[in-house]
């Protein structure tokens, strides 16, 4: 999926060309999200949605998750201090990714048909979702995920859920999806599509979020989740090394929100990072 959360941002002085996914190093970034993709949040209920972004803070950087924690806490003056500094994602290299995701949707339904490739037709419920994978769909693009743990809870669209007894691949540049004499009918494998030549930490982070969401579903197949890459190459990836690593990823923003004293004050929170040279999130 090509819609990223915001990154917060402190510029310096020389030029930079930021890329979509806030990976310039001539930028210090407070990786802060607001609302845009559903970022960390408290409910009503107690319960807190995160992103994959909230994970990257919560394995990577504790000054970014604090920040993170405060804003949405509303700790006094935070909010307002943070979102001066939120810089839009290049616009250009968006429309590029939606046009790559829209062509990979049209060469699917091409070979697959109305019946084979569908998407739920209430497109942002999870029962809808539930409800094709239970009619047995081929692939179904843009479902909705859901999953809960402790009071974490994920919501997430991966971008084609993947039948168990079909594999994808390209043929003479366009992208099918073939059906195997193995693998299950009735359980799927998540693949998200990238306009990036290459898999970066949070595109794992996130497949491993849906593969451990369709586990919990009992609807997860045996086959590897991977990443279709602008590139339209396929990068696949093995559940024993990338959900063991979210699973931890998830137990330390869980610490996280649990040890954040709701006493603090802005006067407590470090502005910037101490690893911001190293610090894969800044």
């Amino acid at each position: 999926m090509f819609t990223e959360d915001l990154i917060l941002h402190y510029p310096r002085s020389e030029p930079a060309s930021q890329d979509l996914y806030g990976a310039d190093p001539t930028f210090q970034a407070l990786s802060v999200a607001p609302a845009r993709l559903e970022g960390m949040k408290k409910h009503d209920t107690g319960l807190w949605s995160f992103n994959t972004r909230d994970l990257m803070r919560s394995s990577g950087c504790q000054h970014c998750s604090q920040l993170a924690i405060a804003r949405e806490l509303d700790v006094a003056g935070v909010k307002d201090l943070v979102e001066q500094y939120f810089v839009e994602p290049e616009s250009l290299a968006i429309t590029y990714g939606m046009a790559y995701e829209e062509a990979l949707e049209q060469e699917l339904l091409a070979q697959l048909g109305p019946e084979g490739f569908q998407r739920p037709a209430d497109k942002d419920t999870f029962d809808a979702t539930v409800a094709l994978m239970r009619e047995q769909v081929p692939v179904i693009y843009q479902g909705y995920l859901k999953h809960q743990v402790g009071n974490l809870t994920f919501n997430g669209k991966p971008d084609f859920l993947v039948r168990g007894d079909y594999q994808l691949e390209f043929v003479k540049g366009k992208l099918t999806a073939n059906q195997k004499s193995t693998g299950e009918k009735d359980k799927y494998v998540a693949w998200d599509a990238k306009l990036a030549s290459t898999a970066k930490p949070n595109y794992l982070l996130q497949i491993a979020l849906y593969a451990d969401a369709l586990n919990a579903l009992g609807m997860k197949a045996d086959g590897e989740p991977g990443i279709i890459l602008g590139s339209r190459s396929l990068e696949t990836f093995e559940e024993s090394e990338i959900v063991p690593a979210m699973q931890q990823a998830r137990k330390e923003l869980e610490a996280a929100i649990k040890s954040f004293d709701e006493k603090t004050k802005l006067a407590d929170l470090t502005l910037y990072c101490d690893t911001k040279d190293s610090c894969s999130v800044c």
